[in-house]
């Protein structure tokens, strides 16, 4: 018995694409730029259009070091949830002013004091990291998921793969195509493959000797926005 709501999802996504006219080129919708890719690059995410039939199918890609990393983070901050300190955006903020005319003045946006207990919380953190990244091995296999949205079909796939310009982005998307097709399978493109520890280790190695930053680069800007934050309230 078929499912209505997913039938209804299929004729919106069919009704969508004979409506909007987005421009393919090659085939696909490609949203992003790779001029300052380096042919070495170690890459984790990407996403593209591309048609079946009479109807769109829209990849989010991720390279399986990326769900790896994500392992890490997140035993990590189990392992230092005790020390997260309580912490509200507004308390103490200073508030700042724009003049209006001669005498009046508003608030355009505040300013948060630095946070001393959060600043050493983001340390607590970074170095748990580097030590789960020794302690624990993880294992990432390569996945596949399919849903139907209401303008196209979803699919989101891990994949051992790099995508450095946009004819790496349209190779990575026939393969997405015949998955989506049934003309081939996960264990046809990847075998047994298995992300390991010694995986992630090897490609942390090259991110540093490439200069590449880090990908728990969010929680150095963490740790560098608890010193001082602008919230706009405008």
């Amino acid at each position: 018995m078929k499912n209505r709501f997913i039938e209804q999802q299929k004729h919106r996504a069919r009704q969508y694409h004979r409506q909007k006219s987005y421009h393919f080129i090659d085939g696909i919708i490609s949203r992003h730029l790779y001029d300052y890719m380096g042919s070495g690059r170690l890459t984790f995410w990407d996403d593209a259009v591309f048609t079946i039939n009479d109807y769109r199918v829209a990849l989010w890609w991720t390279h399986p070091r990326l769900h790896y990393s994500e392992l890490i983070e997140e035993e990590a901050r189990k392992r230092v949830e005790h020390l997260r300190p309580e912490f509200d955006l507004l308390k103490n903020a200073v508030p700042n002013y724009q003049r209006i005319g001669r005498s009046r003045k508003k608030i355009i946006s505040w300013t948060t004091r630095r946070d001393e207990k959060m600043t050493q919380y983001y340390k607590f953190l970074a170095a748990a990291v580097r030590q789960v990244e020794v302690e624990i091995s993880f294992e990432v296999r390569p996945s596949l998921s399919i849903t139907w949205c209401n303008w196209a079909k979803g699919m989101e796939l891990c994949l051992p793969f790099e995508v450095r310009s946009v004819d790496d982005l349209k190779a990575l998307t026939e393969i997405a195509r015949r998955l989506v097709r049934r003309k081939t399978t996960l264990e046809a493109e990847c075998g047994g493959y298995i992300y390991t520890q010694a995986d992630w280790m090897k490609d942390r190695a090259i991110m540093e000797n490439q200069g590449q930053g880090s990908i728990f680069s969010h929680l150095e800007l963490a740790q560098a926005t608890s010193e001082r934050i602008g919230i706009s309230t405008a």
